[in-house]
């Protein structure tokens, strides 16, 4: 199964810097096959043979934190989630330009109802948040 490793905090503003060719070392000594990273996002393309994300992310963030020495939160998409997101854009019908700027955020896990509810209400004239499964 191919996968998406999106690593919060990497190489932001100078902070946590690490260099992809050693990022892409780590994965590949968790056995990951086909590892490929983005640029110095931090996100990184691998496959592997097991199914169940949650234990990956855990496996992924034990592995990045006695590599790295810091923890390193991981959200993991498959292809197709991503492709679903894609696909599912409730802002698709928006043009943007040097005004309007669409942000996506993965989350690790799906908030609770009532933080939802907060977000969503907080929508106004200048930022519209919706929110389906684990994306923001």
């Amino acid at each position: 199964m191919k996968y998406i490793a999106f690593l919060r905090g990497i190489n932001v503003s100078g902070h946590r810097i690490i260099k992809m060719e050693e990022l892409r070392k780590i994965f590949e000594a968790l056995k990951f096959k086909n590892v490929k990273t983005y640029i110095q996002t931090g996100n990184v393309i691998f496959e592997t043979t097991v199914k169940d994300p949650d234990s990956l992310t855990k496996k992924i963030e034990k592995y990045l934190h006695k590599s790295l020495g810091y923890e390193v939160e991981t959200m993991l998409r498959t292809i197709p989630e991503m492709e679903e997101i894609i696909k599912n854009n409730p802002f698709k019908k928006n043009k943007l330009d040097k005004t309007l700027h669409l942000y996506l955020t993965f989350l690790s896990e799906e908030p609770i109802n009532e933080m939802k509810k907060s977000l969503i209400d907080s929508s106004n004239d200048v930022a519209t948040f919706k929110m389906k499964n684990r994306e923001l």
